[in-house]
């Protein structure tokens, strides 16, 4: 699906109900990061400053937990532990 193109837009259960097994929204979360970087920028620009944008951010917490960053760690570890005498 596009949200700019020229098929109408549906929702999910509309699509089921006609008889669609699998929707795709392939560039949907690239448009909303996108702009919302550009208005982090417009704002940035304008006073100079990115304290109000704080809230909206991803922290470095929510970053790991999400990817499992944790799980690399040991990963990397027990490749380490492996190869080095």
């Amino acid at each position: 699906m596009t949200e700019f193109g020229k098929t109408p837009h549906r929702s999910l259960r509309e699509y089921q109900d006609l008889g669609v097994k699998i929707v795709i929204w392939p560039a949907s979360s690239l448009r909303v990061a996108m702009k919302s970087v550009e208005l982090f920028y417009l704002e940035l620009a304008k006073k100079g400053d990115a304290r109000d944008w704080l809230d909206r951010m991803q922290s470095r917490k929510e970053l790991y937990e999400l990817i499992g960053y944790q799980d690399f760690e040991k990963l990397d570890h027990s490749i380490e532990q492996s190869v080095l005498p």
